[in-house]
């Protein structure tokens, strides 16, 4: 049985409460002017360096906070990601810190040096071939991190 829990837009008091939380595992981020960007727009542009947070990428914020978040809720015995590289680098190192295991779904050949991270980070990575699913090796209650909405997830029961 599948169950799908919609994306939800977060409300204020929710972007605080992660703030918060990310606040004790992640140190923030640069912003840096954009000069060459201002010139062109004739306005100030920033830019937040977001390749200076761990796994070098954005997507560990949303990773960590979807994690931490749903297991201080319940215990989770693991989390699946299907991912390119970053997203799986994300939920390996969210995983690491929230003490439980990492399934990341990789294309059937993928980047080695993205794949080493991930491996590097703790998680087991599967190849998927063009008609595996997520879902076919899952055999316990897990979440399902997905790339573009960590509030989204699929739950897989026993």
């Amino acid at each position: 049985m599948l169950i799908w829990c919609a994306t939800v837009i977060p409300s204020p008091s929710q972007v605080t409460a992660a703030r918060q939380l990310l606040s004790r595992y992640l140190q923030p981020t640069r912003l840096v002017n954009a000069e060459s960007l201002e010139s062109r727009s004739q306005a100030q542009v920033y830019l937040k360096i977001e390749t200076d947070l761990p796994t070098g990428s954005f997507k560990l914020r949303g990773a960590l906070n979807a994690l931490l978040t749903t297991a201080a809720q319940r215990a989770l015995p693991g989390v699946v990601a299907a991912s390119t590289g970053n997203h799986g680098a994300a939920v390996a190192y969210a995983a690491r810190i929230a003490k439980i295991g990492a399934t990341i779904f990789l294309p059937e050949n993928p980047n080695p040096v993205k794949r080493a991270r991930i491996v590097a980070l703790g998680a087991k990575v599967i190849r998927l071939f063009p008609q595996a699913r997520p879902r076919s090796v899952v055999k316990s209650w897990t979440r399902y991190l997905h790339p573009t909405s960590s509030l989204s997830q699929w739950v897989i029961p026993r």
